[in-house]
């Protein structure tokens, strides 16, 4: 039980320092650069997807790198962003508020992700 939540906790951290590289990314494409929104998010979050793997490899999950961990990697990571776009649709048609529904999957996203990660991409 102490090495899950010893794993967990890093995998949590993790996701923290990624999540802030990557705000920074993004704003300073914004911002200095001039890049608009959009492209700006897909290149702050494959910057972060790369970061993100390497961290949970080498901290998270201690396993060693391999190609065929990162593209099992990168499917969780675009399955975690329908999962996630799914809750939004599902919402909005309920007419559940946004609030509700961004807390929804700021709780729900990290855990499934963390399973998925767990249990198929560093297994």
């Amino acid at each position: 039980m102490r090495k899950i939540l010893l794993e967990g906790s890093r995998f949590f951290w993790a996701g923290v320092l990624t999540t802030v590289i990557y705000f920074g990314i993004a704003m300073f494409l914004i911002d200095v650069i001039g890049f608009n929104l959009g492209f700006s998010t897909i290149i702050a979050f494959s910057i972060c997807l790369v970061i993100s793997y390497v961290l949970h490899s080498g901290w998270s999950f201690k396993v060693e790198y391999s190609l065929n961990r990162f593209i099992r990697f990168t499917l969780a990571a675009i399955l975690n962003l329908a999962v996630l776009l799914g809750i939004s649709v599902l919402a909005e048609s309920l007419h559940i508020s946004n609030l509700k529904s961004v807390l929804l999957t700021c709780t729900l996203i990290p855990l499934a992700s963390y399973l998925l990660n767990k249990i198929w991409v560093f297994r």
